[in-house]
């Protein structure tokens, strides 16, 4: 593949809403304290070898389905990114058809390690082997312990109403 000597962002072809998907090596799914599991930076980091390029995606309303894709890759799992959310990491987005995969596409432009991050913070999990949680879907606090006589529903008690002064009397 002969690099272009620049890339263009393909609004056009890619618009923000379309989503992106992204190959997920295992190494890349991480143990997290708080998360259970997170995606490192690394997964959003430009392709150095066999020869550097951009780092690849797939434009999922022109890829083949989730679930074939997993077939083919199964040691793989999938990332999902909204190409809005790109965009706004300063990531253009050029459509690159490869052979078989008519969806590939390059995410390009310079990547600080904040850029990874919030790239890797970002993505959900689609599908495979390695999951893990979006940062907002940190496991919530557990709610304090209740006693087992306390689960049950509590009953309702009943009450007459006062009898006046007097009208118990014979």
């Amino acid at each position: 593949m002969t690099e272009p000597a620049a890339y263009s962002d393909d609004l056009e072809n890619i618009p923000n809403s379309d989503e992106l998907l992204r190959r997920i090596h295992p190494t890349w799914v991480v143990p997290d304290e708080l998360l259970g599991s997170r995606l490192t930076s690394q997964a959003f980091e430009d392709t150095r070898k066999p020869q550097k390029s951009p780092c690849s995606v797939s434009v999922r309303r022109l890829a083949p389905p989730l679930d074939a894709l997993m077939a083919k890759y199964p040691d793989r799992s999938f990332a999902g990114l909204s190409a809005e959310f790109a965009r706004s990491q300063q990531q253009g987005i050029c459509l690159w058809p490869a052979e078989g995969e008519p969806g590939h596409a390059y995410l390009h432009g310079p990547k600080s390690s904040a850029i990874k991050n919030a790239l890797a913070k970002q993505a959900k999990y689609l599908g495979g082997p390695r999951a893990w949680p979006i940062e907002g879907d940190a496991p919530q606090a557990q709610p304090p312990l209740v006693a087992s006589h306390e689960l049950h529903a509590p009953q309702v008690q009943q009450t007459t109403p006062p009898t006046p002064p007097g009208s118990d009397l014979p």
